[in-house]
């Protein structure tokens, strides 16, 4: 059986971070945009700000 693409440790992985890492960031994320993280729609809006706030923050630490 594969594995879910969602799931914290297949995402960890691809983050470079532990599995708790992800579940403990998701857990924040419900807990100030409720159900939306959930809507693939709110995905397309989130992902890319979410990307480009990491692109900032590693620009602040160069």
């Amino acid at each position: 059986m594969a594995a879910d693409p969602g799931s914290a440790p297949v995402l960890a992985e691809q983050l470079g971070v532990h599995h708790q890492t992800v579940r403990h960031r998701m857990r924040r994320l419900r807990d100030l945009l409720g159900a939306a993280v959930d809507d693939p729609a709110m995905a397309s809006v989130l992902l890319p700000a979410l990307h480009a706030e990491r692109v900032r923050a590693g620009a602040r630490s160069e």
